[in-house]
């Protein structure tokens, strides 16, 4: 359960970090929290 949990959030990320930067390349807010969130999530799997 924790396992797919971490694939379904880790497939989400992907995701729209491919979105957000294929939509929008200018938009650096929005590719900057992207990139927050990204490393937030890889901070937490570090911990686990």
């Amino acid at each position: 359960m924790y396992m797919f949990f971490l694939f379904v959030s880790f497939f989400f990320f992907f995701f729209f970090y491919k979105l957000i930067f294929s939509v929008n390349v200018g938009s650096m807010s929005c590719f900057s929290l992207m990139e927050s969130k990204i490393y937030l999530v890889w901070d937490t799997l570090n911990v686990k």
